[in-house]
């Protein structure tokens, strides 16, 4: 990998890492809600500015304003708000630990609306049950008056399961237009604020600058840096490295959470919740890479063996 390709990859797993705790920093003076109504607004200002340099966006694109609506209120709104939700519940370290669960989550919903596209590996059966054991050991729910918060865990884990449902909307109606990558998300986060706008109370949204390291944890750290410079950071690390090794950058940000909650915000984790999350993390890496590591160390092709080869 080479070295500037290293440092997109490591800042991006860097910033996602941080979001918990920019978005736990907002929380006293905004609801979710307005916390989201920032977030998307300050995402899409990059994204845009992107889109118009690179002529990325079209008018015929607007014949699939449905679809971009829809992957709007599935990857955008609704992912963020519960997102925001959980995190005003939970440990800045925990919610980003519990993120992690996304691909468990795709995989499932790919397995069950993409029956034809998608075959069902025991590696990923296998994976599904490590990574629920890992959350039930997280939410610990035999605690009644445990740490982690039960409403919290649920909130980012239909946040997950949503986000997931995405992922599949977008393989299946989105991938054969074949609309750039930076046009989709922009048009994504454009419909996601209007629309958030049309029902988040505006009253409020100054609020967040009583602080000033709210508003720039929000607007700058969450927004800016954490949503729109992100999805161009892992459109490049896509573009350079490919899909496969891209999307493992998803497995720093947790690793990232839990240091920034432990160093910033005097957060702690007690062993039971530490074994929780390294089993989780071992379920969704088998969800994802399972399969193809046991081909690969039989000597076997699998479907992925083409894909695995892509150099950085």
């Amino acid at each position: 990998m080479k070295s500037h390709i290293a440092l997109v990859f490591i800042g991006l797993g860097i910033v996602w890492g941080c979001n918990p705790y920019f978005t736990q920093l907002a929380l006293p003076y905004l609801s979710p809600l307005e916390v989201v109504w920032w977030r998307v607004l300050c995402g899409f200002i990059p994204l845009l500015l992107a889109a118009l340099l690179t002529r990325s966006l079209s008018w015929q694109h607007w014949r699939y304003s449905g679809h971009f609506f829809m992957m709007s209120l599935l990857a955008t709104s609704l992912y963020y708000w519960l997102y925001a939700h959980g995190a005003k519940l939970l440990p800045s370290g925990i919610a980003g630990v519990l993120s992690a669960a996304i691909p468990m989550f795709t995989f499932a919903a790919s397995a069950v609306l993409l029956r034809q596209q998608e075959s069902i590996t025991r590696f990923a059966l296998i994976g599904m049950v490590v990574a629920s054991l890992g959350i039930v050991c997280i939410a610990q729910p035999w605690q009644q008056h445990g740490a982690i918060n039960g409403t919290g865990v649920m909130a980012i884990m239909l946040g997950s399961a949503i986000l997931g449902v995405s992922f599949v909307y977008a393989r299946k109606f989105l991938a054969p237009l074949h609309i750039k990558p930076l046009a989709l998300s922009t048009y994504q986060m454009g419909f996601a604020w209007v629309s958030l706008s049309l029902v988040t109370p505006l009253q409020n949204l100054g609020a967040v600058f009583q602080a000033p390291s709210a508003s720039v944890a929000l607007i700058l750290g969450l927004g800016v840096m954490g949503t729109g410079v992100a999805y161009l950071a892992y459109y490049y690390l896509i573009e350079k490295m490919g899909a496969i090794l891209a999307s493992t950058s998803t497995y720093v940000p947790p690793a990232v959470a839990l240091i920034v909650g432990f160093v910033f915000a005097g957060e702690s984790i007690n062993a039971i919740e530490t074994v929780g999350i390294v089993i989780m993390l071992l379920g969704v890496i088998c969800i994802q890479f399972g399969a193809m590591w046991w081909h690969k160390w039989q000597g076997t092709p699998s479907k992925h063996a083409a894909i695995s080869k892509e150099k950085c």
